[in-house]
């Protein structure tokens, strides 16, 4: 069997199987990143079922219109969950991706419930839901991610959960590394 040769400017041969191995490896780096843009395409798609969200008020009422708010979300939520002071926050373990918190509480306040939180969650979006403008600078010295005023209002509560997925796409993830044995 005969190869076809060539050569380069430089004298460097290249023969049609050299061709042939660059034009699979080339074909092999289109399908694989395809295939992790359709991956990627998909994980957005599931993205806002996956979020897990709290909810920490002393009132009941607004713990309440704020779960029947997430509920009519357009996409299902993967989590809600109600708290009744900082305390129990803390106490429960779990993590979240998004954390709608009152600042005037019985108790622990907010800001020093998120000041806790921040020593073992650096990512969860902390959203201050309080009737106080005055507490603005302490709410972001603990990195919030949005400060409401009460009485909660449903488009701005669907804003932050649309901001807070929007920034989870941003974080950058892992790419797996091809190795190609020759």
């Amino acid at each position: 069997m005969s190869f076809f040769v060539s050569t380069t400017e430089s004298g460097d041969q290249l023969t049609t199987a050299g061709y042939v191995a660059a034009a699979v490896i080339l074909i092999a780096l289109i399908v694989f990143a395809t295939v992790l843009a359709k991956k990627e395409k998909k994980e957005k798609k599931k993205r806002v079922g996956k979020m897990k969200i709290a909810i920490c008020d002393d009132e009941k009422e607004i713990r309440e219109s704020l779960r029947n708010i997430l509920e009519e979300y357009r996409e299902p939520l993967e989590q809600i969950d109600l708290y009744v002071g900082g305390e129990e926050l803390l106490e429960c373990g779990k993590s979240y991706d998004l954390l709608f918190l009152d600042i005037d509480m019985k108790g622990i306040n907010g800001i020093e419930t998120a000041r806790k939180i921040r020593l073992k969650d650096k990512k969860i979006k902390i959203v201050y839901v309080t009737a106080y403008k005055e507490y603005a600078s302490q709410a972001f010295s603990v990195h919030a991610f949005g400060y409401l005023l009460k009485p909660i209002k449903k488009e701005k509560i669907y804003r932050q959960i649309q901001d807070a997925l929007s920034y989870e796409e941003e974080t950058p993830k892992e790419i797996p590394i091809l190795e190609f044995m020759t």
